[in-house]
């Protein structure tokens, strides 16, 4: 719960800073009001797997952007909710937290801390926790290539049964497409090895249109696959996903 409970501390802190930086006029304040950046956005989500179901979900985040600096900073926060299950009162929440050091153009060093718990895994929970390296292409002026690999540590435990803790490594590979303006596509693979407990694998494809300003529509669609699940749960599961998001 370590994660979850650094998101609601600086989500309060950062609405109170907000409240306390709205008035103010200097330049510090303005900087650093368009240095942060909101994703706010709500829909409906189907669940095939383990636990097919149409649901609620919300996908949120707050990040930290300057361009003029090395550093950047993110809290994610995903929910999907399904009332059939309300013993665990929710089908799956994420809390993700990931910082990123540019060393020039090309070259950075990332730490990501992630929460899972997604009951149609048949896992309670599961945090991953890695450090590494990414590298940036630039394919052309629309289009980009991100990979990224790193070590770190994992803990899991499987619903109503045992924990397990274990050396982990991330390989992550994203690409980012404009198609024009105002139509983004986005793939994101991900793998998680590990000593024990099995492999993770997963697919996350997005497209983002802007309907007006600052409104989008968002669609989404997920894989997941795991090579060893507890007795009772599907290796594959998908969510598919529409939402509609505020961006500020």
């Amino acid at each position: 719960m370590r994660i979850f409970i650094i998101f609601a501390i600086s989500l309060i802190i950062f609405n109170f800073a907000l409240l306390d930086l709205m008035p103010v006029k200097n330049v510090f304040a303005i900087k650093l009001m368009k240095n942060i950046k909101i994703g706010l956005s709500l829909g409906l989500s189907n669940t095939t797997g383990t636990i097919p179901s149409i649901s609620l979900n919300t996908r949120n985040y707050i990040k930290y952007i300057n361009k003029k600096s090395k550093w950047r900073h993110e809290f994610r926060f995903n929910y999907t909710y399904i009332e059939a299950y309300s013993a665990l009162s929710y089908l799956r929440l994420i809390l993700q937290e990931y910082s990123k050091y540019k060393l020039n153009n090309w070259l950075y060093f990332f730490g990501k801390e992630r929460y899972d718990r997604n009951i149609s895994t048949g896992f309670e929970y599961v945090i991953n926790e890695n450090i590494g390296a990414g590298v940036k292409y630039k394919i052309s002026d629309n289009s980009k290539l991100f990979l990224e690999f790193g070590p770190g540590l994992r803990q899991e435990k499987i619903i109503e049964g045992q924990y397990y803790g274990s050396f982990s490594s991330i390989f992550d590979a994203e690409y980012r497409y404009k198609i024009n303006k105002n139509l983004q596509f986005k793939e994101d693979l991900t793998a998680y090895l590990a000593n024990t407990g099995g492999n993770t694998y997963s697919s996350f494809s997005e497209f983002s249109t802007k309907i007006e300003k600052s409104l989008y529509l968002v669609l989404e669609y997920e894989i997941n696959y795991q090579t060893i699940v507890p007795y009772g749960f599907k290796a594959f599961n998908t969510i598919s996903s529409a939402n509609i998001k505020i961006k500020f």
